[in-house]
């Protein structure tokens, strides 16, 4: 990945890759990230693709998927 994170939150894309959003380094509170990558399992690469409004980490519960395809992020 582009950065180093744990905590964070990730949804299954429909082709396989993984949204990856938030997290945390080792620092959590004061490590936080903003950042959103897509990980491609079959490259084993992953790029940033994004930033949300608001850094994020443990937030495992807030992240779906829509019908059509959509990641919704809430909290």
């Amino acid at each position: 990945m582009q950065a180093s994170r744990y905590k964070h939150s990730a949804a299954p894309l429909e082709d396989g890759r993984v949204m990856i959003l938030g997290g945390s380094d080792k620092r959590d509170w004061d490590g936080r990230r903003q950042s959103v990558e897509i990980y491609n399992p079959a490259s084993g690469r992953s790029q940033l693709i994004a930033t949300m409004n608001r850094a994020r980490f443990k937030f495992p519960n807030a992240v779906a998927v829509a019908g059509n395809g959509n990641v919704i992020v809430s909290g």
